[in-house]
Order: structure tokens, then sequence, then C-alpha cells
């Protein structure tokens, strides 16, 4: 079972959704509840919908005590956050570049959660052009940013510079060269309306359009972390969704977003994504005939531990044969045989799996992918 209580899900959702204001019938469990929304970085955001509902009240004292701390901390961790957002916009100015700040980095600005500390956010993500990013990266570097050990040797075809930190700060910078992998995807996002929002250190940067956050949260989550593909539910990114989908409301052209993606033929991936966005949190998305079929056979699905399994383990397999990875691994030059290269590589996964210990580590990742 993905979840020991499938209504649990359900009822937290519910709780979290700025689309459900009227109180549960039902008894909840809440310690079940809000183990369920520790295990996916939910707490901030429960204790602020909880808030904003005037549900606090249906809490035990001892339960609302916790929830109210876990809030502060992450309303702490964001405020420093701010801080950092800010001192990095102004750096971006003084050279003359007004950023395109993108997801959690967005929300900290516009305020889409109402409460500041509701989101809880690993690092700061921030768009400059791609001529501009090591331009950029120095100049932090002269502010006291610096790039850990572990990420000195990072991928530079990817589409964000190394991460880096400050000593102080709480959580990690990540400059994009491209919001997203393609550069395609990439251009059609920018090209839509940005606005731009003044910052409180007199900073000025720019955010995405509401179709184009709508958008990059849903390719970011199934198509760059594969979650569609994995046939795992990224509850947070979910909820994400259904936040910005209530705070745009009438600006969000949902038309737009269906050709987007169909365009793109994303369309199977969209209709799931709104299925499941429409089925646990009731958003306010339109359900087809053929998008409820669709939906709920993909969304059925993440209940099958075994079937899940099975799609993570054969996206991983594809990943290890993939040709660039094999190349890199192999160091196959043009008159190598790559067939003959794949035929080694699988030997060799043969060989390394056959080893029981092996196979209990690779059976751990396929469950912690949960």
């Amino acid at each position: 079972m993905l979840y020991s209580n499938e209504s649990d899900l359900k009822i937290l959702c519910n709780l979290l959704s700025p689309f459900v204001t009227n109180p549960p019938h039902s008894k909840i469990n809440w310690i079940e509840i809000i183990a369920l929304a520790n295990h996916r970085y939910l707490v901030p955001a429960l204790w602020a919908a909880l808030n904003n509902k005037g549900w606090l009240s249906m809490l035990d004292p001892q339960l609302k005590e916790y929830l109210t701390a876990i809030y502060q901390l992450n309303l702490s961790r964001n405020n420093i956050l701010l801080q950092q957002l800010n001192e990095i916009v102004l750096v971006c100015n003084h050279l003359g570049i007004e950023p395109i700040l993108i997801k959690g980095a967005a929300s900290l600005v516009e305020n889409i959660y109402i409460h500041l500390g509701a989101r809880f956010m690993i690092d700061l993500d921030i768009l400059v052009p791609d001529t501009r990013l090591n331009e950029v990266v120095n100049e932090l570097i002269k502010c006291g940013y610096f790039i850990p050990e572990k990420f000195q040797h990072h991928n530079d075809n990817l589409h964000h510079a190394a991460p880096m930190c400050k000593s102080g700060g709480v959580g990690s910078v990540e400059l994009h060269r491209r919001i997203t992998e393609s550069q395609n995807l990439d251009d059609e996002l920018i090209n839509f309306t940005t606005s731009i929002v003044n910052l409180s250190n007199g900073g000025q940067a720019r955010l995405l359009s509401p179709n184009a956050q709508i958008l990059h949260n849903i390719l970011h989550s199934e198509i760059h972390h594969q979650y569609y593909y994995l046939y795992s539910l990224n509850l947070r990114q979910l909820h994400h969704f259904i936040i910005l989908s209530h705070y745009y409301n009438d600006k969000i052209n949902w038309q737009h977003i269906q050709y987007f993606m169909k365009q793109h033929n994303y369309q199977n991936i969209l209709d799931c994504y709104l299925y499941s966005a429409y089925q646990l949190f009731n958003g306010p998305i339109l359900v087809s005939p053929k998008l409820l079929t669709r939906g709920h056979f993909w969304l059925a699905s993440l209940d099958n531990s075994y079937l899940r399994r099975f799609f993570k383990f054969y996206v991983l397999l594809k990943k290890s044969f993939n040709t660039n990875n094999l190349k890199n691994r192999y160091l196959i030059t043009e008159q190598q045989s790559l067939w003959k290269i794949r035929i080694k590589h699988l030997m060799y996964l043969l060989k390394r799996y056959s080893n029981a210990k092996n196979r209990q580590r690779m059976r751990s990742i396929l469950i912690q992918m949960d």
C-alpha cells in the first residue's frame, strides 16, 4: 500500500486544500494525519491551512502546540531565506540583471500561501541569462557564497549551476540558466508575460505568468523528477499546484495549458495530474470522461506497490542503458560497437546483482523512492 490508510491521504488533502471549506464530518486520527504530513514535508502547510480555516481548535492542545512549533521554526527559516533572496536579487540588479524567481523563491515574495512559513523550502531557484551566469556566480562568491565540496565537479550542461551556500544561511541557491532541461520549452515558458516585483530592500525581480508557473510545476514534478513515469505521487508539488490554482484563479487560462501540453505530447501527464488534484484536493478542474478513465487508472496504480516498483525499476534500467551514460562509463570510441558495450554492461549488472546483499540494496532504493 502507498499509504497505511487511503482515507488518511484524502483527509490530509482536504485539510490542506483551500477549495475545501466545510469541516470534515468523520472522526480524524490526528496522529496518522500529522505523521503523513511529516513524511511529505507538509506540517507547516497543515498548520497554515487549519489556521486559515479556523480549525486549529479541532486539535488536542499538545498536537496544536507541536504543529505551531514546527510552523514557527519553518517561519524563522523562510525569513532567513527571504533575506538571502533579497541580497541575491540586489547583486543581480547591480549587474544590470532582473532575475526571474521560480518555484519557492517566487512564493516567498508573492505570498501565495498567505503565511510566510507555510511552504517548506530546500533551496532558492533563480533564473538569470545564461551568458551572465558565471558573472553572477563570481559576484556571489565575493559576497561570501561558496560551492560545497560535493558539488565541485558539477555538470555544467545541467539547467542550473552548482548549488551555492553561505555561512549563516539556511538553504542553498541554484542559479538557473534554463527553467527546464529543454531549450524549446524554456523559450515558450519565458515568452509568457512576466510581472515585476519590488522587494523590501529595493531590489527588483520578475515572476513567471500564472500559466507558466502552473506549467513549470507540472513539468518539473512529473517530467524532470519523473514522478509520472515512476507511478509516484509528489504530494508537496501537487499541493503547490493547488495553491497556485486557488491564488491565481481567473488569471489562469486552462485552455492554453491544455494546448501547450498537447503540442508537446504531454496530454496524458496533464490529465493524470489534473485528475489527482481533483480527486485528492477537490480542485476546480472539470474532469472529462476521457480524463476520468486515464487519471483513475494512474492514481489507482499508485496503490499497487509491485506495479509501482516495476515501473521504477524500468526507468532506472532505461537510464542505465542510456547511450550517453554508456559512453561516459566505458569511454566508447567511434570504432567500438555500442551493442557489444550494452552486452558488457548487462553482464556487469547481472554479476553485481546476483549478490543477495546488492539485490536487497536495490529493493531498498525502490522502496525509498515511494
